[in-house]
């Protein structure tokens, strides 16, 4: 591998991690920039056709030829550990991401209405944890339809 793919390869993992462990340092100031961070995380997988930005252009440095959505499994992480290693972390790293967001949503204190349209927005999140692989509609589709509402509301 490249210098500027092992480059791109501890951007993805280093920003993961710092993503995953946002109840370790986060603070009640910037539970609304996480949220935002979250939904725009969310709107760049409508655009990458459930692609995260990081793992395509990793995929596009191993191959020039490489389109977005046509491998949208996170196959950066398997240089690093193996592949059965590397399902447990993704699992673990899932469940992290819902956790913080119920987190960070938990701290603001926010009326009914809207925990309603949290809960839609996380149920899309199982959803597509659960089928990502049968999904005709990307996730990210389904949890910015939800985020929507939760800021109209």
């Amino acid at each position: 591998m490249s210098l500027l793919t092992n480059i791109v390869l501890a951007f993805h993992i280093a920003i993961t991690v710092a993503y995953s462990s946002y109840f370790l340092w986060g603070s009640p100031y910037m539970d609304k920039l996480f949220l935002l961070s979250f939904f725009i995380l969310n709107l760049s997988w409508v655009i990458l056709k459930n692609e995260c930005l990081t793992n395509y252009v990793f995929k596009k440095l191993q191959d020039p030829t490489y389109t977005i959505g046509k491998d949208v499994d996170w196959t950066d992480l398997e240089y690093v550990v193996d592949k059965k290693t590397s399902g447990i972390i993704l699992i673990i790293i899932k469940i992290l991401f819902l956790a913080n967001f119920l987190f960070a949503t938990y701290r603001l204190h926010l009326d009914f209405t809207t925990n309603i349209f949290i809960g839609l927005f996380m149920l899309s999140h199982l959803l597509y944890f659960k089928y990502a692989d049968t999904m005709r509609i990307p996730h990210g589709i389904l949890s910015a339809v939800a985020f929507g509402l939760v800021a109209i509301a």
